[in-house]
Formats: structure tokens, C-alpha cells, sequence
């Protein structure tokens, strides 16, 4: 009996987390990570922990029953272990974990590179101030002379990392975990956020929102595909941000599965006055992804240039903001010709994330609190009067 009430309980976990090859498959099949492939799924299983006792038994625990421990994390007191085959799970759960267990989730790119404009490898004359950048600051842009000089308050951007380019070389961009590269080395997702936030103003390419800032970045994303990863890669990513500093932590990511241990962690996070911002989502849907839906953190739909909810959009009554994500020019690797247009509440994420970052930094002794206010209060209204499920508050507007 023993045996199998071990089993059923491992069944009952994995029911979260079966990585999610059913849960991948079905993602990429809905059309909501068009840019990418499912090629690179994992196949682990991978697990919270609840840390009631020794954390250094859970570790030799979980290599004894064939597996390993891929991350501590301190703001929720878990553990993640990770196993190749439900065997060696199994074994681990009958060693008293049964009841601390909590299955891993998948997390996406929320971008969307089949766009009515493909444009890869454009070539400008001079420089190009994007339509989503001249709209967000309403046509007006700043002044060199306006930029804070110091970045008092980091932003720190969860993605696929940030590959060389000449439009990106006066910014100081760091690894917010020292003993990781933030160099990408697959797609140009993080490259295309970053722009968004911090390209240069060089007469050249495209110019960011808070040109020449110094930022930090985590890589979760790897490899030509930047398939998916996991919940734990992103609550551990933030950490080692915060930890490095930032105060802003911007994700252009997501998943249809809710994780306790997740939304756990962001509050925590904003409890500690950390700004905590993420796409809303893909599908087109009235229906919740995360981390974007957890009221702890700051969710961004997307809107084209004539202020109309991209046809993608997911709405909700924890959708916080709207701002461009259809068509979104920006940054990308030498491989993929240095800029692009794409589309997602993706690219919508940083527009939010990138004046969040430059009026803090404008105003540094504003809390995080009072920043969002400050977002949410002169948001321009779209749709039904007020705040609604499809723009929230409306459209984010620096002036």
C-alpha cells in the first residue's frame, strides 16, 4: 500500500509539471509563440521542495535517488530538484517528500515574428525613432540634456539575453548573476527588448526609450530556438536580480499554468518595493497567463499605432496597462540583420518597463508604488471609460 500511495502522490504532482511536453505542445500549437519551435523541449521532471528541515539532506537526498538540485530559492524557502524518469522521482518522494512536492511549470517568449511587415536586415539612412517610442512619449521626445546621468534605480530584463550590436554599445549591461553570461546566443528576443529600453541615441538604427542606460540582464532563454523554460529559472533569475540591485525586474514572457510557489515569490518581491512587470500575454483570449496575471505583478497588453487592441491580445481583469506590441521595430543579432519588426505583448512589455525605468531614475525618490500610480494615473484612456479587462488603466503615455 505503501508503494503505491508514494506513486499516486508523484502522479498528483506531476500533474503540474509534466513538462510539460503536453502542456509545450499544446502552447505552440495555439499560435502564441510563433517565433519560436518546440524543438529543444526537456524532458526532466522537475519539482519544488518545500524546505522544512536541512537543505543540504533534500540536495544528497535528490542525487541519491538519481537526480539533482538546480536551485535554491531563499524568498520562498524551496528547493528545486529535477529527475530524468518518474522512477528515480518516485524514489525521492518515499524518502518523506511526498507531502513538499509541487510540479515546475513551463514559461514562454510572448513574441510574434510572423507580422504583416517582415524586415529583417533593415538598412537605414540616419536614424529611425520607432512608432512605439515616438507614441509613448507622444511625439515629443526628450532632450539629451533631460536623461538622469545615474541609474539610481536598475532595471534588470528576464529574457534570452543580449547579443552584440552597434546600437547597444553605450550602455554598461551586466550579468545580474556573476557566474552567468548574459550574451545571447540563440534568438533575438532579449536583443529586440533591450532596444526598446536602452538603444543608443546615435543618428544611427533605432533610438530606446532611456538611450545608453546601464541595464542588467539574465539569460533563461538559450539556444536558436528559445523554446521555453521553467517558472523556477524565472523566480531565480529574479532573485539574483534583486540581489544584484534592481529595482524594476521586466518580463516579456508567460504560461497558462499558475504556480503557488511563483506568485509566492513576486510578492515577496513587491513587498520588498520591487517593480514587477510582464506581458500579459498572446491568446487573443479572455483568460489568465502568468506570472503577468498575479496582482503582485504589473500586466501589459498590446496595442497597434492607432491605439486598437492587438487582435492577440489576452484580456483580463488583472491586465494593468496597454502599450505598441504590432509591428514593434527594434534591435536584433547580426544574424538576423541587426533590426526587426515583431509583434507580442512582448514588445509591449518594454515600452511600460522602459518608462517606469527613466521616470524612477528622473524621480529617484518615488517608491515603486508610486511610480506604477504615476504610470496608471496618466494612462490614456482607451475602450470602456475607466479601467477595463482589455487596456487596464490604458495606454502608457510619459508626458
Amino acid at each position: 500500500m505503501r508503494a503505491i500511495y508514494t506513486l499516486t502522490c508523484i502522479l498528483i504532482a506531476l500533474k503540474n509539471c509534466l513538462p510539460a511536453n503536453a502542456v509545450v505542445d499544446s502552447f505552440m500549437a495555439s499560435g502564441e509563440s510563433e517565433y519560436f519551435s518546440s524543438q529543444s523541449a526537456k524532458t526532466q521532471l522537475r519539482f519544488f521542495v518545500e524546505n522544512k528541515g536541512d537543505k543540504t539532506k533534500t540536495k544528497s537526498d535528490a542525487i541519491a535517488s538519481g537526480g539533482k538540485v538546480v536551485h535554491e530559492l531563499d524568498t520562498v524557502g524551496k528547493t528545486v530538484v529535477e529527475f530524468g524518469n518518474l522512477t528515480d522521482a518516485s524514489h525521492f518522494s518515499s524518502l518523506g517528500y511526498s507531502g513538499e512536492m509541487n510540479g515546475d511549470t513551463p514559461r514562454f517568449l510572448m513574441a510574434r515574428r510572423k507580422t504583416s511587415l517582415q524586415a529583417r536586415g533593415l538598412q537605414f539612412n540616419g536614424q529611425i525613432v520607432p512608432t512605439g517610442i515616438q507614441m509613448v512619449f507622444q511625439n515629443t521626445m526628450p532632450n539629451s540634456s533631460y536623461y538622469p546621468s545615474t541609474t539610481v534605480h536598475p532595471i534588470c530584463i528576464i529574457d534570452s539575453g543580449v547579443a552584440p550590436h552597434p546600437d547597444l554599445q553605450d550602455a554598461s549591461v551586466a550579468a545580474a548573476d556573476s557566474s552567468t553570461s548574459y550574451i545571447s546566443n540563440g534568438c533575438s528576443h532579449g536583443t529586440h527588448v533591450s532596444g526598446t529600453i536602452y538603444a543608443d541615441n546615435n543618428d544611427v538604427g533605432v533610438v530606446g526609450i532611456f538611450p545608453g542606460a546601464s541595464i542588467m540582464s539574465m539569460k533563461v532563454f538559450d539556444g536558436s530556438s528559445c523554446s521555453w523554460t521553467y517558472s523556477s529559472d524565472i523566480i531565480a533569475a529574479a532573485e539574483a536580480c534583486v540581489a544584484s540591485g534592481a529595482k524594476i525586474v521586466t518580463m516579456s514572457l508567460g504560461g497558462q499554468v499558475s504556480s503557488s510557489t511563483e506568485e509566492a515569490a513576486f510578492s515577496s518581491l513587491k513587498d520588498q518595493g520591487i517593480l514587477v512587470i510582464a506581458a500579459a500575454g498572446n491568446t487573443g483570449a479572455n483568460q489568465y497567463l502568468y506570472p503577468a496575471a498575479y496582482s503582485s505583478v504589473v500586466s501589459v497588453a498590446a496595442v497597434d499605432d492607432s491605439y486598437n487592441l492587438a487582435s492577440f491580445s489576452t484580456y483580463n481583469d488583472q491586465v494593468d496597462i496597454a502599450a505598441p506590441g504590432v509591428n514593434v521595430l527594434s534591435t536584433v543579432s547580426a544574424s538576423d540583420g541587426y533590426y526587426e519588426y515583431l509583434s507580442g505583448t512582448s514588445m509591449a512589455t518594454p515600452h511600460v518597463s522602459g518608462i517606469a525605468f527613466l521616470l524612477w531614475n528622473k524621480y529617484p525618490s518615488c517608491t515603486s508604488d508610486q511610480i506604477l500610480e504615476a504610470l496608471l494615473s496618466t494612462a490614456k484612456d482607451l475602450g470602456a471609460s475607466g479601467t477595463d479587462n482589455n487596456f487596464g488603466a490604458g495606454f502608457v503615455q510619459y508626458w
